[in-house]
């Protein structure tokens, strides 16, 4: 029974925890609006696109004996409106712990080229982004299970008819929340490599006491960086790394892309990655014409399989086009 009670008190403290930090996606370059707010809009000037984005993911709950999930979804949708000018929206919603904790996030999105690529033949690009909106954290407490509800005849050793002794059930904060980034990328002169990096702030103005009960949003910072290597007319080679720091935790996701063109519009995307040294992320996917979809799975290592979560994670971006005479646009590149 004490090892019982000790097990939902450490539940209940990274659900806690969990309010001041964000979700975490492995296919970070598919959710452009989440990543990095200058990259609203990014490389759909010439085709005068509008980008559909979407994440689903989903991970199983390894902490007790009862199903549970953790599910992530993301949709963004963003266009240029001049050469310079970009705009969008994201929408961002997660619920874990069986619908104990939900976070949602709607923001409008903008970003402003300071250094175009027609200002320097097509080989480099500078960008600000900002983000404005609305943050919503709740946490029904009728979804968690206490101490007080322990049962030695129930199948799980808990029995959530019984009562918790606790007085409160809901609670629910809505705030303003704003993100501002910064993103460049440089083309070789022989267009055999593309380099980008960025970094980006997000929940700016919080502050990041976890003991503050005004302040359960902690500021995140984001650093990405990927290199686009042109092997040949068939494939395509993109090392890519993210660092995110949130609350004292951070999280280092480093691997590898790789795009093989079965013919013309037409790719397939494999991809293996790390993240922290302790998870392994597999990657799958294809490219046909203007859509890009991929699929992933997370696997922790033998040392923290106990403690992480394995994850399932599907992504779609689709380029519409604003009119009949714009080229086929290509979403095979990290952002």
């Amino acid at each position: 029974m004490k090892n019982k009670i000790c097990l939902v008190a450490t539940i209940l403290f990274n659900i806690s925890i969990s309010i001041a930090q964000d979700y975490h996606l492995t296919q970070f370059d598919a959710s452009p609006l989440f990543l990095n707010p200058a990259l609203t809009g990014e490389r759909l000037n010439s085709q005068n696109g509008v980008r559909f984005s979407a994440i689903y993911r989903d991970q199983t709950d390894k902490y007790s004996k009862t199903s549970a999930s953790y599910g992530t979804m993301t949709i963004g949708i963003d266009s240029p409106v001049s050469n310079r000018l970009s705009v969008g929206q994201y929408i961002g919603n997660n619920r874990s712990a069986d619908g104990g904790f939900n976070s949602f996030n709607l923001l409008l999105s903008g970003s402003y080229k300071l250094i175009s690529s027609k200002d320097d033949n097509n080989r480099q690009n500078l960008s600000v982004g900002f983000q404005a909106g609305i943050l919503n954290n709740s946490i029904n407490t009728q979804k968690f299970t206490y101490a007080s509800q322990y049962s030695p005849t129930a199948i799980t050793g808990f029995d959530n008819a019984l009562s918790s002794g606790e007085s409160y059930t809901q609670y629910s904060y809505t705030k303003f929340d704003c993100n501002f980034g910064v993103y460049y990328r440089l083309k070789s002169k022989n267009n055999k490599s593309i380099f980008t990096s960025g970094f980006s702030i997000y929940h700016i103005g919080e502050n990041n006491d976890v003991e503050n009960p005004n302040n359960t949003i902690g500021v995140r910072k984001n650093f990405h960086a990927s290199l686009i290597f042109n092997i040949n007319n068939k494939f395509k080679f993109t090392p890519q790394v993210l660092y995110m720091d949130q609350y004292k935790s951070s999280e280092f996701n480093y691997g590898f892309l790789l795009n093989y063109m079965i013919k013309e519009s037409h790719e397939s995307i494999i991809g293996v990655s790390l993240l922290n040294t302790s998870t392994a992320v597999f990657q799958f996917g294809m490219i046909i014409k203007r859509t890009t979809a991929r699929a992933s799975y997370s696997i922790p290592s033998n040392f923290s399989r106990n403690f992480s979560n394995k994850g399932l994670e599907f992504s779609l971006i689709h380029i519409f086009k604003k009119s009949e005479t714009n080229k086929i646009i290509k979403e095979s590149q990290p952002l």
